[in-house]
Order: C-alpha cells, then sequence, then structure tokens
C-alpha cells in the first residue's frame, strides 16, 4: 500500500496496510512535510504516516534529511522522472511568439501555478526591475492561483507597464506544445520559497532551457550551479534582477550550453524508468520489513 503525499493519502495508506498485514510505503512530496509541521490539523497525520510506514521516501535530498531529523527514523530519497522524448529542444515558433506578443526583447519564463510559495513577490518586482534597462516579456505558463489574483491586481496597478509585457498562458498539458512555449523563453526563472522536486524544473531542463532557481529543496538535486543551470541563494533573493540580467548577458553559446548539460542531466538521471527501478527496490524493501 503505496501512499502518495502524507498528511492524508500517507495517514489512510498506513492504517490499511496494517488492517490488511501487508507492507507499506509514505511518499512526501514537499508540501506535505513543509506545511504540515506548522498546522495542528495535518500535524497528527503527518506523524502516524511518517512513523508507522514500513518505508518512507522523499521526493528531494533535502526533504528526506528534514523528514530523517524530526521523525528520526530513515528517509529514502526518490526523486522524480520527466521523458526526455516527450519534453525536447525545439526551434523557435515565430508564429507562437507573434501570437502570444512576444516578439520583441528578451522572454523570461515561469512554468507552474504562480502564487507566494514560487516566489510571486519577489519574480514581478524583479522583471518590473529588468524592464526599465532592457525590453522584455514574462510568460506565465500555468496560470495564477486564485488565491494570488489580488496581488497580481496590486502588480498591475504599481506596475502597469510591466503588467502590459506580463502574458499569462493557461497550464498546458500538451508536452509538444508546452516544449514549443519553453522554446520562446530565453531564460526560465523559477523563484520559488521553498520547494519539493518540481516536474516544472525537470520539463525546462528536458527542453535544453537555461534557468535560474533558488538554491531550495529539489532544486539542489536538479541544477549544478554554473553548470546545468543557476542557482541563487534564498538569502539573496533581492539580487533576482541582476541574477536574471547576468544569465540574460551571457552569450548565446554559453546559454546554449546550459541548457544542453541540464537535458542530458535529466535524460542520465531523470527518466521515468530510473524512478521506477528506484520505487522496485523501495516496494522490495518494504516487503522485506513486513516480513
Amino acid at each position: 500500500m503505496h501512499g502518495v503525499y502524507a498528511t492524508r493519502a500517507g495517514y489512510v495508506a498506513t492504517l490499511v496496510a496494517r488492517r490488511l498485514g501487508i507492507a507499506s510505503v509514505v511518499s512526501l512530496r514537499g508540501n506535505d512535510f513543509d506545511r504540515g509541521l506548522f498546522r495542528a490539523q495535518d500535524l497528527p497525520f503527518l506523524e502516524q504516516a511518517v512513523t508507522h510506514a514500513g518505508v518512507a521516501t522523499a521526493v528531494s535530498r533535502a526533504l528526506a534529511d528534514g523528514a530523517e531529523r524530526v521523525f528520526a527514523r530513515p528517509v529514502i530519497h526518490v526523486t522524480n522522472s520527466v521523458d526526455p522524448e516527450l519534453f525536447r529542444p525545439e526551434r523557435r515558433d515565430g508564429t507562437l511568439a507573434a501570437a502570444l506578443g512576444v516578439g520583441d526583447g528578451a522572454v523570461l519564463g515561469f512554468v507552474g501555478e504562480l502564487r507566494e510559495k514560487k516566489g510571486m513577490r519577489f519574480l514581478l518586482p524583479a522583471f518590473a526591475d529588468l524592464l526599465r534597462r532592457r525590453p522584455a516579456h514574462l510568460l506565465l505558463i500555468g496560470g495564477v492561483r486564485d488565491d494570488a489574483a489580488a496581488a497580481l491586481r496590486a502588480f498591475e496597478q504599481s506596475a502597469p507597464e510591466a503588467f502590459g509585457r506580463l502574458h499569462v498562458v493557461d497550464y498546458e498539458r500538451d508536452a509538444a506544445r508546452l516544449s514549443r512555449l519553453l522554446a520562446l523563453c530565453d531564460a526560465l526563472v523559477f523563484p520559488a520559497l521553498f520547494e519539493g522536486t518540481p516536474n516544472s524544473v525537470l520539463e525546462a531542463m528536458a527542453a535544453g532551457r537555461p534557468l535560474l532557481a533558488t538554491a531550495v529543496g529539489g532544486h539542489l538535486d536538479l541544477i549544478e550551479h554554473g553548470k546545468s543551470g543557476a542557482l541563487l541563494p534564498l538569502s539573496e533573493l533581492d539580487r533576482l534582477p541582476q541574477a536574471i540580467e547576468e544569465l540574460l548577458d551571457l552569450p548565446e553559446v554559453e546559454r546554449d550550453a546550459l541548457g544542453k548539460a541540464a537535458r542530458e542531466r535529466v535524460a542520465a538521471q531523470h527518466r521515468p524508468e530510473d524512478e521506477s527501478a528506484a520505487y522496485a527496490a523501495v516496494y522490495s524493501e518494504a516487503r522485506s520489513r513486513s516480513r
């Protein structure tokens, strides 16, 4: 019985597994631990799930280390995966760029549902600051969460010019179209405040795009600073505009090299078959402990 996300599914999985006398696995994904520890309504479920699971896994090394310290038990790191045959480098589509209105200037991209956790309060002002020095667009692929709509309206009032060069694209499930959207971006920016191992970053890497991300959670597992992308310490988020400019100012050949290395890293370590093999080993371990 495998519960994916500890504070509900994991809790139920451990109870059902005990009732049936079978092995159990609980997988921490990020929000379940980072938020569950500090929410009175979630903490009992989180603690029950992690401490009673036959095997506990976590999607990033930082998450595994944190859970081990809090719950005093081993936690195995099993990362996420994407298919590099589905998410792949594409040529820039001028027709698509024109349709979205991003034909002039640098194009920054963000993938995922924009909200507080994902660094919205830093990304939007950084874009407005960048726009004072060069023409640019910000492509938000995945929309804006409902509870962040008020913050976006406030940004519109405080920085109308920057808001006018912000383009919101709904969540895209088609890998081929998402790869085409990613190809429009000169750089991808992921300024999350805390994180598991986001598929959006893996997809951007598989598509061969240069990216900048905060040095948190699974970003640290995925990105080697200066080789497969750029990392910015959380304590230096005030430098986000300068860090974005530094990435954009790199010669195109160097940005292409970052994207190529990012794709190679995904193809070498984050394929679906790699994740499947890791979970097969976890299930074997869980059965052994159950016996």
